[in-house]
């Protein structure tokens, strides 16, 4: 069965990872990986050049979101100020999980950058949260064990 990325959400966590919270407004996510670099190992005997996987550098993962101060307070885990949450956690080394619709997930530890983007008249303010990578990214199939 195939997919489209409606409820796919970002979610964060202060403590070990065992309480997420979904940030609102998510309305655009990076590649989560990347194609390892190519490391060539060609030797005087060799007839064709010969390459190794490398490293892989993910770089910093960046997210964009529509920017709102919602004036509903927040329910159950749903932070709505995901901006404002953001800011507050700036420069602090915390919890991420990418989840998918169905179920499938990332996850990794990071600290979070978030920016006001660009913008012209008339169009809705957005915000790009940018998450550095520190640790494996870890990828779930959501399968419950």
């Amino acid at each position: 069965m195939e997919y489209i990325t409606k409820d796919t959400h970002l979610d964060f966590s202060t403590d070990d990872g065992t309480t997420y919270k979904e940030l609102y407004g998510l309305n655009g996510y990076p590649d989560m990986g990347s194609e390892p670099e190519q490391k060539e190992v060609t030797n005087m005997r060799d007839s064709n050049k010969r390459y190794i996987a490398g490293l892989t550098d993910t770089g910093n993962l960046g997210f964009d979101f529509y920017y709102n101060k919602e004036t509903a307070e927040d329910s159950g885990n749903l932070v709505k100020k995901a901006f404002a949450a953001l800011k507050e956690q700036e420069g602090k080394l915390i919890n991420w999980k990418l989840t998918y619709p169905d179920g499938s997930n990332y996850t990794w530890k990071g600290k979070p950058t978030v920016y006001i983007t660009a913008g012209k008249v008339g169009d809705v303010i957005s915000f790009r949260l940018s998450t550095t990578v520190e640790s494996t990214l870890v990828y779930s199939d959501g399968a419950s064990a």
